[in-house]
């Protein structure tokens, strides 16, 4: 009788194992792990309490998302938490159900210069110009690679911060998630959000 040391034990095993496949098995694991099912983040949006409650039982109306209308008709939000409280007492975080979806939606950012004869950021007064605006809008987007429609807008807000609107037609289709707060609230610090960024991911 003799005794094996453990790296002949070892050396047999593997030997068994290239020799004997169907004998002795080695199994194999495969692990994929997506960061990006879960919500996205889309920003701020400050609304009055009573608003801030309707959006919490997913009530979304068009005339709870009248803003300047710079970018067109939409809900606004915008990436700083601090600019969203001037517009009301209490501060949403509007997140998008599913961050993969979010990623493929058509986004154009928009800048402070004209395409054609038109801003691309403007909010006439008046209405009659509204539709000829947003033509303009779809044009510059064309001519960025973005035909289909809806798609959603970014811009420049005042120097001081940036500005996203989601069309109201996105809003009623899509599956939009808040969380709100009284503006001020520590939990607002903890979110971060970058459009420049955004819009080219």
């Amino acid at each position: 009788m003799f005794a094996l040391s453990k790296p002949s034990l070892v050396a047999i095993q593997l030997l068994a194992a290239l020799l004997l496949p169907e004998v002795i098995a080695i199994p194999t694991y495969s692990i994929t792990i997506d960061k990006r099912t879960g919500p996205e983040f889309l920003g701020f949006r400050g609304v009055p309490d009573a608003v801030a409650q309707e959006y919490e039982q997913g009530q979304f109306h068009k005339a709870s998302h009248t803003s300047s209308a710079e970018l067109g008709q939409g809900m606004y939000l915008t990436d700083l938490a601090s600019s969203a409280a001037d517009h009301g007492e209490t501060v949403c975080l509007i997140f998008y159900d599913s961050s993969t979806e979010w990623r493929s939606e058509p986004k154009v950012w928009m800048n402070n210069e004209k395409f054609g004869k038109l801003p691309l950021i403007a909010n006439p007064t008046n209405p009659k110009l509204l539709a000829k605006y947003e033509e303009n809008r779809a044009a510059y987007a064309k001519s960025k690679g973005v035909t289909s429609s809806p798609f959603v807008r970014f811009g420049p807000y005042g120097g001081r911060y940036d500005q996203m609107v989601i069309p109201y037609d996105l809003v009623q289709q899509k599956n939009l998630k808040v969380l709100c707060f009284k503006k001020g609230d520590a939990e607002l610090d903890k979110y971060k959000i970058n459009y420049r960024q955004m819009v080219q991911e």
